[in-house]
């Protein structure tokens, strides 16, 4: 263990030390079983300030990755490392390190959420990631247990920065596949806490969509939340359309896992309230047992609002007790409760007299021609041209590697002998007409 230390300070010294780094993670990888055979002693290395985390990142990290690989004893005194880490750590070192430092990361999240200290794990997590990935565009593999950790403690708002970051690129090395669809699923979550329903849609859609050979329970519980928020936000649910076709067909194969969910997509339709809370009632275990049921709840409030909102196409004025007959309510003040709500959150304009109970529907007040609704006009145009500038780039990417080279070669040639076919068979045609 002391020539390995020894080795550690001679090939951490100075900064343009890259290949020095490089042999020392070899290094380190070849005397992983020393290491394990001295796992008591990784403490006082550590402790000691034998190993530095601000020089010897890498080391630093290795040596706690080999202390989280048996279940984490005394929490305190790993997170405490695990956080110097993180606080104290070199940039460089830390992204060289790669999956061992996310995989150290990820173990420092666990033994908090099992200890009930999940809060105190957030904001060195966010650093973490911060210091990880390249750009703001980037997801790392700390990303989803960062989420976890919010959820656990509630603290749903400490993930919307994060969230808030257009993602546009994985770097392959430090995230699985698993990390990027909890990162889905986990955001998704996050959203649904905050009422952000169109948000949380679009996260567990990224989930489903994750190239996968197999179907994950990730992406059962992704399915299941992702048809109910999508009938809260456009009133129907579909397959997304760029869902790769092995994962669609894996989809498809596994359409009992979503019955129940397509069979309540099938009665919203109807925009019945009662139907829906009859439907609800009799499958209320399971929607328990998969913490949708306040989800399936909120699909009864949305059916009656789509109810409504179907009203203001076909009548100026409407009385509360009609609307409330409509939409399946027993009382006119329940109607005009929905119907003040939806006032309030600009989903309909209207007005209601207190004399007669009548409803007055009315046109939308905003012209659009103000200076707030030209800045938000220009604010989408440029976020629109900057995505299409990143999707450019990354076609010229792809379109430049030795893979897309090979399957465009061979995509042309499969052209040439079709067209090739083509021609003969209609060649074979026309001498049969002749005859």
């Amino acid at each position: 263990m002391e020539n390995l230390v020894a080795s550690v300070h001679g090939l951490s010294r100075g900064e343009d030390n890259a290949e020095e780094l490089q042999q020392l993670r070899k290094l380190l990888n070849a005397h992983r079983e020393l290491v394990q055979a001295s796992r008591a002693a990784i403490d006082e290395v550590l402790d000691a300030d034998i190993i530095r985390p601000a020089d010897h990142t890498l080391a630093y990290a290795y040596f706690l990755h080999v202390k989280a690989e048996q279940p984490v004893t005394d929490v305190d005194i790993f997170a405490r490392q695990t956080e110097i880490l993180i606080a104290e750590g070199n940039k460089e070192q830390i992204q060289l390190a790669g999956r061992t430092f996310v995989e150290v990361c990820n173990s420092y999240a666990v033994a908090l959420r099992d200890s009930g200290q999940a809060k105190r794990g957030i904001i060195p997590l966010t650093r973490a990631a911060t210091v990880l990935r390249d750009g703001k565009e980037y997801v790392t593999g700390v990303h989803s247990q960062l989420l976890m950790l919010c959820l656990e403690s509630h603290c749903h708002r400490m993930a919307v920065t994060l969230l808030s970051e257009e993602v546009y690129n994985v770097n392959s090395d430090h995230v699985t596949p698993e990390e990027f669809m909890l990162f889905g699923y986990y955001g998704g979550l996050v959203w649904l806490g905050l009422r952000r329903y169109r948000e949380a849609m679009e996260l567990f859609e990224m989930a489903i969509c994750t190239p996968a050979l197999v179907l994950s329970k990730i992406v059962v519980e992704s399915m299941h939340k992702h048809i109910l928020t999508s009938l809260l936000v456009v009133g129907k649910h579909e397959i997304p359309r760029h869902m790769r076709g092995h994962t669609r067909r894996q989809y498809l194969a596994h359409s009992r896992a979503n019955a129940l969910y397509d069979e309540f997509s099938r009665v919203y339709d109807t925009l019945d309230s009662n139907e829906l809370l009859a439907f609800i009632g009799r499958n209320e275990e399971a929607l328990r047992s998969d913490g949708n049921y306040g989800l399936a709840m909120q699909c009864v409030k949305s059916a009656g609002e789509r109810k409504i909102l179907a009203l203001t196409k076909c009548f100026v004025t409407l009385s509360l007790s009609d609307i409330a007959k409509s939409v399946g309510l027993e009382k006119s003040f329940q109607a005009e409760a929905i119907v003040l709500r939806m006032i309030e959150e600009g989903k309909i304009h209207a007005s209601i007299s207190k004399a007669d109970g009548m409803v007055t529907f009315l046109d939308d007040p905003e012209n659009y021609d103000s200076d707030h609704m030209r800045e938000l006009l220009d604010l989408h145009i440029r976020r629109s041209m900057a995505l299409s500038k990143k999707l450019q780039d990354v076609q010229e990417s792809v379109e430049s590697t030795r893979a897309f080279a090979i399957y465009a070669s061979r995509q042309q040639r499969a052209s040439e002998l079709t067209s090739g076919w083509g021609a003969e068979i209609e060649q074979m045609y026309e001498g049969i007409n002749a005859s």
